[in-house]
């Protein structure tokens, strides 16, 4: 799976380094640092965005570690790359958009609470 480099130049705006990359048949973008405005403070995390199906999602994401998320969030964790990766129960972000919507389609539970 490959991207364009418009792509990978707008997610590295968010964090401080961006690398693909790929484990058995999935395809990962790996965001080091990636920092945004979570409850009322700014925080850096390591994540993963998986663009393609992945256990019944059109695509997903992993976090380096368990944030808080206002209701029922479903967190399990999965292996992938030699680590630990968080994941929670947030499905139908299609993977026909541009890497930055589906990060920001994911991280909005996460964004939107004040």
């Amino acid at each position: 799976m490959t991207f364009a480099e418009s792509e990978i130049k707008e997610l590295s705006q968010l964090c401080t380094e961006v690398e693909v990359l790929t484990e058995g048949t999935l395809t990962f973008i790996l965001l080091r640092g990636l920092q945004f405005q979570h409850k009322r403070e700014l925080i850096k995390i390591d994540a993963l965005i998986c663009p393609q199906k992945h256990d019944g999602y059109p695509t997903r994401i992993f976090l380096d570690r368990k944030l808080e998320i206002d209701g029922t969030a479903n967190w399990k964790v999965y292996q992938f790359l030699g680590s630990n990766w968080h994941s929670w129960s947030w499905n139908n972000i299609p993977k026909e958009q541009r890497l930055i919507q589906i990060l920001a389609d994911h991280l909005s539970p996460l964004m939107s609470q004040v």
